[in-house]
């Protein structure tokens, strides 16, 4: 069977290579670094797979065949696209010009021995889990109990239309992460690669940190430091393979911010203008809202940090309002589908959540579903005392071992051996040359955790 395996992970990766070279065709038409049109470029075709399947899911026309059909069609259509912007002038770089920022970085990289040993790791980590997961099929308890039956009834429906299912979460939960898993399962009809779906967050994660630190001025080598330490948070480890959402939450999370992140004078990048930037922002943002119940705030975070850019920017009140709108209407887009249906189903945008107002109930949720549920978190941390004692729990790996939950040490190391003594330092540091040396001692442990996943 591992044979039909390969097939299933070849197919798949061609096809998702293709959408997104052609993304990655659009943004070199910039004079936008090359991770920053890596890192848009994901954004753009993570982007389009979960639009073009809703698109057919809401007509209940999402097959193999119709997906390769509008596929081919938006890419036929991009290429035309890109051939016109050819016969125009834009402000671009020329090949050359491409070509010399490649051989720089590759020459500045491959010169730091200790960034060649982590890119080797984070690859080897990489072809491991391909391994793991060519070779066994999803295991974890909550892909059984709701990720995978929700792909399953995607795909055999041939509609994202919710299922009747005594479990409120399958049928009101929001799907985005769940459609990247039906786009690595539909074309065969395999389930193999499912739990391989959000491998590639992983990468595009840990390419956040990498553009955000150069974007603050920071050298490649101290960069590529940033991106690893979000590779190897132990939950991003664990969650690669895995069709949990969490990894696709912190990974967006990572990129939105790494965009909003404002240019240092140091640096010599010149990155995406404020409307492309609207618009990478706009889409981060929805795909976290269309993920999970909880990106509800974290993309009213981004949206705030794109609003305290534009205001550093000094943008006119007339276009700051213009591409605000942008923003929201595409989180809209990408990310409020799955709301407005809980809510014509359950009469409750966020269902199960209750809404309530003191006492008030504005809108019901499933109480007797949720009280199991925070009955058996209060279990597991009853040792740990409430507020700020748990987070210092976690931080410091007091649990007895690490799994995907966040109250039990998902960060592992990074924050007592890097997160803390930088904001010690740099809270301690009052003379300039003093902030110069910790700001370049620290900078990467800094803007990991202004990245870390959520």
């Amino acid at each position: 069977m591992l044979h039909l395996d390969l097939v299933d992970l070849l197919l798949v990766a061609g096809i998702s290579l293709v959408t997104y070279v052609g993304c990655v065709a659009l943004c070199l038409r910039t004079r936008w670094p090359a991770s920053e049109v890596l890192l848009a470029a994901f954004v753009c075709n993570i982007a389009q797979i979960v639009l073009t399947q809703t698109a057919l899911g809401l007509v209940n026309q999402l097959n193999p065949l119709n997906l390769i059909i509008v596929v081919g069609t938006t890419m036929l259509g991009l290429f035309i696209v890109i051939c016109t912007l050819g016969n125009r002038r834009l402000d671009a770089l020329t090949w050359p010009e491409r070509r010399a920022e490649l051989s720089s970085a590759w020459r500045e990289i491959c010169g730091c021995k200790s960034c060649v040993l982590l890119i080797g790791l984070v690859g080897a980590w990489s072809v491991w889990t391909l391994f793991l997961g060519l070779i066994f099929p999803p295991s974890s308890f909550d892909e059984f109990y709701y990720h995978m039956p929700i792909v399953a009834s995607i795909i055999q429906s041939q509609s994202v239309l919710p299922p009747p299912s005594v479990w409120p979460w399958i049928s009101a939960y929001p799907r985005n992460a769940e459609l990247l898993a039906v786009w690595s399962s539909i074309f065969l009809h395999r389930d193999t690669l499912a739990d391989l779906a959000l491998l590639p967050q992983l990468w595009a994660g840990a390419l956040a940190p990498f553009v955000a630190a150069r974007r603050i001025g920071a050298s490649r080598s101290w960069s590529i430091l940033c991106g690893c330490l979000f590779a190897f948070a132990p939950i991003v480890l664990m969650e690669a393979k895995a069709t949990y959402v969490d990894l696709m939450v912190g990974c967006f999370w990572s990129v939105g911010v790494a965009f909003v992140t404002p240019t240092s004078s140091k640096s010599t990048a010149r990155g995406p203008s404020t409307h492309a930037l609207a618009i990478l922002t706009g889409l981060a943002a929805g795909l976290i809202l269309g993920t999970k119940i909880t990106g509800l705030v974290i993309a009213g975070g981004l949206l705030c940090l794109f609003v305290v850019r534009l205001a550093q920017s000094r943008t006119s009140l007339r276009s700051g309002v213009l591409q605000v709108g942008l923003v929201v209407s595409l989180m809209c887009v990408v990310g409020s589908l799955w709301y407005v249906l809980a809510f014509k189903t359950f009469g409750n945008p966020v269902y199960p959540i209750p809404i309530r107002l003191g006492k008030l109930v504005i809108l019901p949720g499933n109480d007797a579903f949720l009280l199991p549920l925070y009955a058996a978190t209060a279990r597991e941390v009853a040792h740990v005392s409430q507020g700020i004692d748990r987070w210092v729990a976690a931080w410091f790996e007091r649990q007895p071992q690490t799994n995907m939950s966040g109250q039990w040490a998902g960060l592992g190391p990074l924050w007592p051996v890097l997160g803390l003594p930088a904001v010690l330092v740099w809270g301690g540091a009052r003379k300039r040359a003093a902030q110069c040396l910790a700001a370049r001692a620290h900078r990467g442990s800094r803007v990991v955790f202004g990245c870390a996943p959520i």
